[in-house]
């Protein structure tokens, strides 16, 4: 519009032209919006800059009224007012205003307007430079918020804000210091902490603390004390931080200060709460550790192991139970226990389970698991916090007793049997030895040609044979006559070591590692021996591809602990004989009945069964013990430990030289059993002797009492009626002194040898027996010198 802005003359047309042209394109590349309104308030000039604040373009823009424009409604009174005073005052004027746009958002303009004058003093119109300062009132209205909220936060805190200035007065501070210092903020600020009244060890640290800032610029964390104006010293979590200038320069200090004493006393007492309660867990651990049964804590829903201690663990240690429901820990007492668990943990009465079998690891990891047993036992535990219930669980370790009492039970069933053996055998005896003996005289007094000699050959073969089973039996039930003497065990093994590779064949190796000590033992040799061979014929049998045998040897101390898991053990030093095969080994079946006498794995007609129950009836009457370790496809061992003798074993004795059978001296015979009596009588009558046979101990003192001429011997069985032939040989021997005594059994017992064992003074005919070896054995005491025989006790 011509003369808006000055009113120039006709001379200055082409100048003016110029320098509106240049005016035009100013106006057109400004960032400011420039809007030119006419005395109506009309748009006469309306930029790019306009466009983009307000959305109209320059054709919707030209023409209109500002009030149409960028005035919201609310305002239009308001803005025609102000605009009508500067028209009219001629005056500039500068707002900032609420201006709406096209699309109807709302936008913060500062305004700069002036009013167009002529040269004539006419005002023609408004000249209005708008900038668009919408951003950055937001910016101002977010800082001034978050300057409030941060003034409201410091004064709000508990904890202590405040600054300093490099002269270490405070140039702030909030209403928390203020009320900790009980001091207004202007007795504060512009002043030092000295001048405030610190002092004192904190107080020197605190200007140390602030000189290092000044100085490196550091932040100082720290815990201090300050001692406040209530006497006490609390203490202080603080951070110092420098201030610093657009420059970089440290022109102070902020700083914050965080009361923890209680925080620490609540710590400190939390300390000491822990290390109580740490102290009492492991209290509690100790003692449930060193309690020697196993002690497990089963919770929740599933049973979850929460507490299991070292002894439970132990029981079976490749099992992890921690942490770890029960179902899960042990599937295969899951149906058994489960039941249990939830009807304790339901109130109902606590049940258990004794000796559940568990197979566990052995110590060698290549050998076969473990068989132990355990003994539960449940109780419900609730928990007055109201934390769900739980059970507990004892469970103790029953292997040693299950053990031991399968020992013992072993025990009493093989004495049984033992005493069975026995009393069958002494029966046997004296009908064998009627049996032998008159086949023995049937024989003698038949030619060699008669037709029935070789019958009752047969008949007194078989006789033998019952006679070797009999005494088989004996040697089972301890009842057979021992002839002990020292012997070193490696000689025996040495002695017998072609023998027994005999017996093994080719493809068994035979090794022996012999003790270096002399294993000196009190045994009959001839027994040990057959021991020896018994084991062996054993391993070779369950070695039927062949293998090797392993024999050995040596001193052992069996102790308490020993003695406690074997029965009829009693410690002290003992000699071991071990014989270990590669064979087959044995079930757990198998070795319960291993000893008992006519019990065989093998086939019918290739064993009597008797060899190891000879083996465990000469062991036993010998005052040791045999223990069997053996599992099915791990060989077998068996381990025989005799009592050690700490002497040197004796030199061999020579055998006697033959006597010459037959004599003419008396011999007072007393035999309960009818044929025994006959045929003792007819065999000695055949020799030379006279006898005077009586059939009890009342007749034979009788007999003794008439007969006045010296009666040279008595034999007589030691199991008689009315006394016994100890008691009838001390009456008779106190009548006459020089008459010697031979005992003759079936079977022998404490009436006849001292645990077993026959004195060496004591002379015994073991039945059965033939004429023969009845003669033999008579000739044989008669002509020994005539010690005093007291009998056996």
């Amino acid at each position: 519009m011509a003369g808006s802005f000055n009113n120039v003359g006709p001379d200055g047309a082409d100048d003016a032209a110029a320098s509106n042209r240049r005016l035009s394109l100013h106006i057109e590349k400004t960032p400011l919006a420039v809007i030119e309104w006419n005395s109506n308030f009309e748009v006469v000039r309306w930029n790019p800059a306009a466009e983009r604040i307000f959305g109209y373009t320059q054709a919707e823009a030209l023409g209109r009224h500002a009030m149409d424009l960028v005035v919201p409604e609310s305002a239009r009174g308001h803005v025609d007012r102000v605009w009508r005073d500067l028209i009219a005052n001629r005056g500039g004027a500068t707002s900032t205003n609420e201006n709406t746009t096209k699309d109807g958002r709302r936008v913060v303009c500062e305004w700069h307007n002036t009013p167009l004058v002529t040269d004539d003093g006419r005002v023609v119109g408004v000249a209005s430079f708008v900038q668009d300062v919408t951003q950055q009132k937001r910016t101002e209205e977010a800082l001034r918020q978050s300057e409030e909220r941060y003034r409201v936060l410091v004064d709000t805190t508990a904890d202590h804000i405040y600054s300093y200035d490099r002269d270490g007065r405070f140039t702030g501070v909030n209403e928390a210091l203020r009320a900790s210092l009980g001091r207004a903020a202007d007795q504060v600020i512009g002043r030092t902490d000295l001048e405030l009244g610190f002092s004192g060890p904190a107080a020197d640290r605190w200007q140390q603390l602030k000189r290092r800032v000044l100085a490196t610029g550091e932040v100082q964390d720290v815990e201090i004390g300050s001692p406040m104006p209530d006497g006490q010293v609390h203490t202080y979590q603080a951070v110092l931080r420098p201030v610093r200038d657009a420059a970089g320069q440290i022109i102070g200090i902020r700083g914050m200060s965080r009361d923890i004493t209680e925080r620490k006393r609540l710590a400190e007492e939390r300390e000491r709460l822990n290390a109580q309660v740490a102290e009492r867990e492991e209290l509690l651990n100790a003692i449930v550790n060193s309690i020697p049964e196993g002690i497990a804590l089963l919770r929740g829903p599933d049973f979850r192991f929460e507490l299991v201690n070292s002894v439970l663990q132990n029981i079976d240690p490749e099992t992890v139970m921690l942490g770890r429901p029960f179902a899960e820990a042990h599937p295969e007492l899951a149906s058994l226990v489960l039941p249990v668990l939830e009807e304790t943990v339901a109130g109902e009465k606590p049940r258990g389970f004794v000796d559940v079998p568990f197979d566990v690891p052995a110590a060698d990891p290549s050998g076969p698991r473990q068989r132990r047993f355990v003994s539960f036992s449940y109780a419900p535990i609730r928990f007055p916090s109201g934390q769900p219930s739980g059970v507990l669980v004892t469970a103790t370790d029953t292997t040693e007793r299950v053990l031991l009492e399968e020992q013992f039970r072993q025990a009493q069933k093989m004495e049984a049997i033992g005493r069975l053996a026995g009393g069958i055998a002494h029966d046997f005896n004296n009908l064998l030895t009627a049996i032998l003996g008159y086949c023995e005289l049937v024989v003698d007094e038949l030619g060699e040609d008669h037709p029935a000699r070789v019958d009752v050959e047969q008949i007194r073969d078989a006789g033998n044979s019952a006679a070797t089973l009999t005494r088989q039996l004996l040697a089972f039930s301890r009842k057979q006559i021992l002839q002990p003497a020292l012997h070193d065990m490696n000689e025996i093994v040495a002695a017998n070591r072609r023998l027994l590779q005999r017996v093994l064949g080719e493809d068994i190796a035979i090794t022996e590692h012999l003790g270096a000590k002399q294993p000196t033992v009190r045994v009959d040799r001839g027994q040990i021996e057959q021991v020896l061979m018994n084991l062996t014929v054993n391993a070779r049998d369950a070695m039927p591809r062949g293998g090797s045998l392993t024999i050995e040897t040596a001193n052992v101390m069996l102790d308490e602990s020993y003695a406690q898991m074997h029965v009829a053990v009693t410690p002290g030093p003992y000699v071991m004989l071990a014989v270990s095969d590669t064979g087959h080994g044995m079930t757990p079946e198998v070795k319960a009945r291993l000893f008992e006498p006519f019990f065989t794995t093998k086939e019918p007609g290739r064993g009597t069964g008797l060899g190891l129950a000879t083996v465990y009836g000469i062991v036993k009457q010998s005052g040791g013990n045999i223990w069997t370790y053996s599992e099915s496809g791990h060989g077998t061992t068996f381990k025989v430990y005799l009592p050690q003798v700490q002497e040197s074993p004796e030199a061999a004795v020579p055998a006697p030289a033959a006597l010459v059978a037959g004599g003419h001296e008396i011999i007072l015979l007393v035999e309960d059993d009818e044929r025994l009596r006959e045929l003792a009588r007819k065999a000695l009558v055949r020799d030379g002797y006279s006898v005077l046979a009586a059939p009890d101990p009342a007749t034979a003192l009788e007999l003794s009492e008439r007969h006045e001429s010296p009666i040279a011997l008595l034999l007589t069985d030691v199991v008689l009626p009315q006394m016994s032939g100890r008691i009838l040989a001390e009456r008779l021997l106190a009548l006459r002194p020089h008459m010697r005594v031979l005992y003759m059994s079936g079977y022998t017992d404490n009436a006849i040898v001292h645990h077993g064992v026959l004195d060496r003074a004591t002379a015994f005919l073991q039945k059965p027996f033939t004429p023969a070896a009845l003669t033999r054995k008579v000739r044989e005491v008669l002509g020994a010198p005539a010690p005093r025989q007291a009998g056996p006790e």
